[in-house]
């Protein structure tokens, strides 16, 4: 196992570092990503352990956190509404993309819908797993594919566009970039404080804990403007690999092979996706404060951690994505099951009367 994780590791940062020197955006999480899953579909045994991504979580988490000044948390609020109706809008949007993947993947309507429900990748595993005739090896995959379709085509291109964000974000200075040289003992400080709160939202069964518990903690110590420590560049990059590391991890020999007309469907749902919910971002844009770019990386139907390392690095309005994607987070841990029974009752109806 040493040596897997070693030899997993050591092409996940090789990636990272090619990536870099050829000027990809998003580096160090892409780089570790594409090499990791280039390698596991040609056979190579270089997986990462589930808790290598609770790391990369956990900085990442606490790096966002520090993000969350007074200023931008008062935008937050003003806008509001405009956060909980675009991350509602993306769950009923699902259920056109379920109803499509139903008719055109030749799949059951339970592995339809739970594998094109967006966000909640992992807990839609779990929920679907109690259901019966769901087919869950389809669903992570598909989960899979919708986040890494995301994550690797928003930031080539918002690159090709030359889309970046200043150096001032939503007016209010961005956290100290230090080096690894210069932390102390509050940085520990800092890191300590913060696996207490992801232990804590892990032991309630929180999605992403040990990122959303960790971004809260800072969060709310940003926000009262108590800075303990910054997060140095260095250990921020190592956060990136182990997420592109761990998301690259989930591909296989036989990934594209398993059921390509359902492999082919998904993708067409998530393009679907990705093109309703920029048409919406764009609408958001007019009324709201929030610009364009933000808004799409707000409601694209990536993964949480991915996205919010996506809106950072580009400095985009970090705090607005994270809190798009929570509340639409947390909209699908709600509405997910119940409109599931809703639909499935309607579609057992039809069934039966044919």
């Amino acid at each position: 196992m040493i040596k897997q994780y070693a030899l997993g590791f050591g092409i996940a940062l090789a990636g990272a570092f090619i990536a870099n020197a050829f000027g990809m955006p998003i580096p160090w999480m892409l780089g570790a990503l594409i090499f990791t899953a280039i390698c596991r579909i040609l056979g190579v045994n270089n997986g990462a352990h589930k808790n290598y991504r609770k790391t990369g979580q956990l900085i990442v988490g606490v790096s966002i956190g520090l993000y969350f000044s007074p200023q931008v948390n008062e935008v937050l609020i003003d806008q509001s509404l405009y956060i909980i109706a675009g991350s509602v809008s993306t769950v009923f949007l699902s259920i056109a993309g379920a109803w499509f993947l139903y008719k055109f993947s030749h799949q059951n309507f339970t592995t339809a819908y739970f594998a094109s429900t967006v966000g909640g990748a992992s807990e839609m595993v779990v929920i679907a797993d109690r259901k019966a005739n769901a087919n869950l090896p389809l669903i992570a995959s598909a989960h899979s594919l919708r986040i890494l379709i995301v994550v690797v085509s928003i930031p080539f291109i918002y690159q090709y566009l030359g889309i970046h964000g200043n150096l001032i974000d939503m007016g209010s200075n961005l956290p100290v970039k230090i080096s690894i040289t210069d932390i102390d003992w509050n940085f520990f400080l800092l890191f300590a404080c913060a696996i207490v709160a992801g232990f804590l939202l892990q032991k309630i069964r929180f999605p992403n804990a040990w990122l959303v518990g960790t971004m809260l903690f800072t969060a709310v110590l940003t926000s009262h403007e108590i800075h303990i420590s910054y997060v140095p560049v260095e250990v921020q990059r190592l956060g990136q690999i182990l997420l592109g590391w761990a998301l690259g991890s989930n591909y296989g020999p036989h990934f594209f092979k398993q059921a390509p007309k359902f492999i082919v469907a998904m993708f067409t749902v998530i393009i679907f996706y990705m093109l309703v919910m920029t048409l919406v971002a764009y609408l958001m844009s007019f009324p709201s404060q929030y610009e364009l770019e933000t808004l799409v990386l707000g409601l694209s139907p990536g993964g949480l951690a991915e996205i919010a390392v996506t809106a950072k690095d580009l400095k985009l309005g970090a705090p607005v994505v994270v809190a798009f994607q929570i509340v639409r987070l947390v909209a699908v841990l709600l509405l997910a099951n119940p409109l599931f029974n809703f639909l499935n009752k309607f579609y057992e109806s039809k069934h039966k009367n044919i």
